[in-house]
């Protein structure tokens, strides 16, 4: 599902550093005995690429404690 986004270009060889910032809530699923959303934690799958049908880079993050 897909988080956020930033759109970019760079040369070849160019870095950088990119921020995507992503909502708790759509990192979160529904419980229904706590009647509330609830962050879901641990690892992610990040995927980067020029679009969503071209996805050339996977890496994780760690979400939550």
């Amino acid at each position: 599902m897909p988080a956020g986004y930033r759109r970019l270009t760079l040369r070849a060889g160019e870095q950088r550093r990119v921020t995507v910032r992503v909502e708790p809530r759509t990192l979160s699923s529904w419980d229904p005995k706590a009647h509330d959303w609830v962050l879901g934690t641990g690892p992610r799958d990040l995927w980067i690429g020029v679009s969503s049908r071209d996805l050339r880079l996977r890496t994780s993050a760690r979400v939550g404690g």
